[in-house]
């Protein structure tokens, strides 16, 4: 019923913790994992090679090689009815067993719903986790919040700022559509996901849809201690390049997501040390 994309580019290691996260914490989410991925070389394609190798064998994931990226993202929207977007190195990190159902009949009931955000909730009040900038409270705009059945939180994106996480509504780390909304907004040309949703929040009314909606907290964050795409962004403190990761994956060590080092998440990214495990079945 919602199908999870995740777009990887030389970062089997981030995806696998990715995915180990999604079954331990949010298990009732998602009916699919979609994972569209690059490889530069041999040894970043044995990474992929390994991880769906292995996660064949405990859930639905389907393998995509990308030929190219925007052909790539609205075929699978044309195949799906509601997509999670969900970059690599994004974490599930506490409890939720909220059904895909459920977030379904949420679209139902709301028309003019247009996202679901993974990443946001009443405690993701830092904008940005290099200088600890603050997001305005939302209890506080002119959104018209409102909880909806004592565990989600509606309001319309347009009472704010879009460079606020609250007030963008198009994002890649953990933020759910409907496919045919996505298919709608997309008739512009772009080669990654920076660039689409770069565009759809500077044209954030395009669908006539003003509505966004999230858990009362947030249940997953994003960790940048990399970046692969060929627009630069910055990363956080506990930096680790994709190479070595890859050698860490290839040599049997995995990223241990039962023992996250997070703290209290306040944010949408909000960097943290990743401790490593040795894996018995690599």
């Amino acid at each position: 019923m919602i199908s999870c994309f995740i777009p990887s580019r030389n970062r089997a290691c981030q995806a696998h913790a990715c995915i180990d996260s999604i079954q331990k914490f949010v298990p009732n989410l998602f009916d699919e994992i979609l994972l569209l991925y690059r490889a530069d070389d041999d040894q970043y394609l044995a990474g992929y090679e390994k991880l769906l190798k292995i996660k064949q064998g405990e859930i639905h994931i389907v393998g995509i090689p990308e030929q190219n990226f925007r052909n790539d993202f609205l075929r699978i929207c044309k195949e799906t009815n509601y997509l999670c977007i969900l970059t690599d190195d994004t974490f599930f990190y506490r409890d939720n067993l909220t059904s895909g159902s459920e977030l379904k009949n949420l679209f139902d009931r709301y028309n003019g719903l247009l996202s679901f955000a993974l990443r946001l909730g009443l405690n993701t009040k830092v904008q940005y986790f290099k200088t600890g900038e603050l997001a305005p409270d939302i209890t506080k705009t002119n959104c018209d919040l409102e909880e909806v059945d004592g565990k989600f939180l509606k309001w319309n994106f347009t009472g704010g700022h879009p460079y606020f996480n609250y007030f963008y509504p198009f994002a890649c780390d953990g933020m759910v559509y409907r496919s045919e909304d996505i298919i709608k907004a997309s008739q512009f040309d772009f080669k990654n996901l920076r660039g689409w949703e770069g565009y759809l929040c500077q044209h954030r009314t395009i669908l006539s849809k003003f509505l966004m909606a999230s858990f009362k907290e947030s249940v997953c964050v994003n960790n940048p201690v990399n970046c692969v795409t060929d627009e630069k962004m910055e990363v956080g403190s506990n930096e680790i390049s994709e190479k070595e990761l890859n050698d860490r994956y290839l040599s049997g060590e995995l990223i241990d997501v039962e023992n996250l080092n997070i703290g209290n998440v306040l944010g949408c990214h909000q960097p943290f040390p990743l401790r490593f495990k040795n894996a018995d079945q690599f």
